[in-house]
């Protein structure tokens, strides 16, 4: 079911290590609602970047906060574990 509200969401994943890294996923959760999980890995060099658009239909009004996570399951080791997250609300 859409309710009509359409968002694009922009964020972008970073390998700020000095290593290659493959096999990153990321998700993107929608309080109240549900989310959307990457479903193709991803590669980075070192010092790449690369941009992920989500195109998002809210099925429910109201204010959400939205949260993207880079390597949600923890699988890859890195030295700061605690910048894979970001959270906005939206509605």
């Amino acid at each position: 079911t859409q309710n009509g509200t359409q968002r694009i969401f922009e964020f972008f994943i970073e390998n700020g290590g000095t290593n290659s890294l493959s096999n990153i996923y990321w998700n993107m959760t929608v309080s109240g609602e549900g989310g959307v999980n990457g479903t193709q890995p991803i590669a980075l060099a070192s010092g790449e970047r690369i941009f992920i658009y989500v195109n998002y239909n809210y099925t429910t009004g109201g204010l959400h906060s939205v949260t993207v996570k880079a390597d949600p399951n923890n699988i890859i080791s890195e030295d700061k574990e605690n910048d894979n997250e970001a959270t906005i609300n939206n509605n």
